[in-house]
């Protein structure tokens, strides 16, 4: 069965190889993206919490490597 190739000439492994990855990669991204949303619910929490007349400074450091 692994020697089964697509209409476009894939095999069947390399198609599992590829899903095993692309799951990795949405699997990766959904928990950086749970990360991301709790660091906005607290600081949107820090924010409610401080009264009207103080001045709030926010900074943002991107997690992304140059």
């Amino acid at each position: 069965m692994e020697g089964n190739e697509t209409e476009k000439g894939t095999t069947l492994a390399n198609c599992c190889g590829r899903l095993d990855s692309h799951q990795d990669t949405i699997m990766d991204m959904g928990q950086k993206l749970a990360a991301a949303t709790r660091q906005i619910h607290y600081l949107t929490s820090e924010i409610h919490q401080l009264n009207d007349e103080k001045e709030v400074t926010v900074s943002f450091k991107s997690g992304r490597r140059q």
